[in-house]
């Protein structure tokens, strides 16, 4: 872990994940300080090897970031040349942020109840509302030993972390699958619905929150002409201290098939949206102002044609002071402005007590 000390304070660009149920996670470093920035789903390159950070809204204004892995570090085992490459760079320089104000107890039940009301008036079936949490940090806060505990506290989970310069360092422990390619099989999950472990059954609300998501992307998959297409589900997965329901989905790209067009059309499902997509982006626009920024959207590695797309729920963006998190919820005709609050205080905790919530 040292090593990603060392990118910090040089401002060196790089990437670092674990795979669930993997043992080892994997450093990917880039030697220049200039990311790539790619402005559309077609602009994507998936023949090379690196990590791909999307943002909620690519595809519809916002870039997403391509790191490329010009180093390679599994386990601790550091080459020399990048040792040597580290050591001839000055230390970086900490570049101010300004950050945003976060929403406040009162006013997220107001927008949440306005939300409610449209859904009823037909404008949407559902919308997912997010807010940020911010979190001073004290001097002792250390990101990468959090980045540590996160892997042993959260072994199903896809847990990363990322610098890249003017973007600043996130990390997080994502349970949701949104889109891995191995050779021409695809795999999916549709995850909705949310309650604390110790709970024993789910709620109507939860379980209509879920089958929403699993239409949806059965409905893409088909659309995109997936073939052998296998769905198993319902079931409860574990996340922290969360329950959520999980339906998993695998198939077979055509021979002419579009992987691209497919990642397209799958992002953002509803299960981080709303359905449908366009009424509940708009209703999104309307109510969230605070820009999610790379919550929500989509990450993950890529190699040479296959990757592992995740995404990005349970995360924050942190700086050498202040940590940002980002958490959200699905509105539906039948949500409670309150207990749409306390899903999400119970949603931060995977990342809050590593920065001081309660």
């Amino acid at each position: 872990m040292q090593l990603l000390h060392t990118c910090l304070e040089k401002n060196v660009p790089f990437f670092s994940y674990r795979l669930p149920s993997a043992e080892n996670y994997v450093v990917g470093i880039q030697s220049v300080s200039d990311v790539e920035a790619v402005s559309c789903f077609d602009a994507l390159n998936l023949d090379c090897k690196g990590f791909v950070v999307a943002p909620f809204l690519f595809g519809s204004g916002e870039s997403a970031f391509f790191l490329k892995e010009d180093f390679r570090v599994e386990s601790d085992a550091v080459p020399e040349e990048l040792l040597v490459y580290l050591a001839s760079l000055p230390k970086g320089k900490v570049e101010e942020e300004t950050w945003p104000s976060a929403i406040t107890h009162d006013v997220y039940r107001e927008r949440v109840e306005q939300l409610i009301e449209s859904i009823r008036r037909g404008e949407a079936q559902k919308v997912v509302f997010s807010r940020n949490i911010l979190s001073p940090l004290d001097e002792s806060f250390d990101s990468v030993s959090v980045y540590g505990q996160l892997q042993k506290e959260n072994p199903q989970a896809f847990v990363y972390c990322f610098y890249i310069p003017c973007q600043g360092l996130w990390m997080g422990a994502t349970p949701e699958l949104l889109l891995q390619k191995r050779a021409s099989s695809v795999s999916t999950v549709a995850l909705a619905g949310t309650m604390p472990q110790s709970s024993m059954t789910w709620s109507d609300k939860n379980r209509e929150e879920q089958a929403v998501v699993v239409r949806y992307i059965e409905q893409v998959l088909q659309s995109q002409g997936v073939s052998c297409l296998k769905m198993e589900g319902p079931d409860s997965v574990v996340a922290g201290s969360m329950c959520h329901l999980q339906t998993r989905f695998r198939g077979e790209l055509p021979q002419e098939g579009d992987v691209l067009s497919l990642l397209a059309a799958l992002h953002p499902t509803p299960a981080v949206c709303g359905y449908p997509k366009a009424e509940a982006m708009r209703l999104i626009a309307l109510h969230e102002h605070v820009g999610r920024s790379f919550y929500s959207g989509f990450i993950g590695p890529v190699c040479d044609g296959d990757f592992s797309f995740f995404v990005n729920l349970r995360c924050m963006k942190i700086n050498a002071n202040r940590a940002e998190l980002f958490v959200g919820g699905g509105i539906m005709h039948d949500s409670e402005a309150e207990e749409e609050w306390q899903e999400t205080m119970l949603k931060s905790k995977t990342m809050g007590r590593f920065v001081g919530l309660k």
